[in-house]
């Protein structure tokens, strides 16, 4: 049985594809950075064996990351590594915060921010307690939405890479 352009399979058959693309970016532009923390940790390991300096800093590392949320600036420390979740949350609240500062006029930043949290928090519980079976917005079946979820973090992910490791992207892969 063929599917047809509109069907579940169809649309699900082109969110694997995507995935699919963007994994193998991902992986080669990883294989390149791999290489090149490589040589760069050996180039770092030979200036302080040269320079006499002690080796190794001790301590988790902190990764540092600048987001912006209702049209403020703000640099964040993370763990190292925790830079997409917090990115990708950052995001969220910022898109509620500008839909409520454009719906509600002028608020207190302070009480804006709050509401933006309140409102991010109760879609989540929102969907704990619907859990899977429920179905989601936008008429998309939970897996359909979860396929189209990994397809946009996986891309962003691939054209982080890319630019990590000096990667040229062309404008079908962003």
């Amino acid at each position: 049985m063929e599917s047809s352009p509109g069907s579940a399979s169809a649309v699900a058959g082109g969110t694997v594809a995507r995935i699919e693309a963007a994994l193998a970016r991902c992986e080669f532009a990883a294989g390149r950075l791999e290489r090149t923390a490589h040589r760069s940790r050996r180039l770092e390991h030979e200036a302080r064996a040269v320079l006499g300096a002690p080796w190794g800093g001790g301590g988790a590392r902190m990764a540092e990351v600048e987001v912006a949320v209702a049209g403020r600036s703000y640099r964040l420390a993370c763990r190292d590594g925790d830079e997409p979740d917090l990115l990708m949350a950052a995001a969220r609240l910022d898109e509620t915060a500008t839909r409520l500062a454009r719906s509600l006029g002028a608020v207190a930043e302070s009480r804006l921010l709050l509401m933006a949290a309140l409102l991010v928090t109760g879609q989540l519980i929102e969907g704990e307690r619907k859990g899977p079976a429920e179905g989601s917005p936008g008429g998309q079946q939970p897996a359909e939405r979860a396929l189209e979820t990994l397809a946009w973090r996986i891309e962003r992910l691939a054209a982080r890479l890319e630019a990590a490791a000096g990667l040229e992207t062309s404008p079908a892969d962003a």
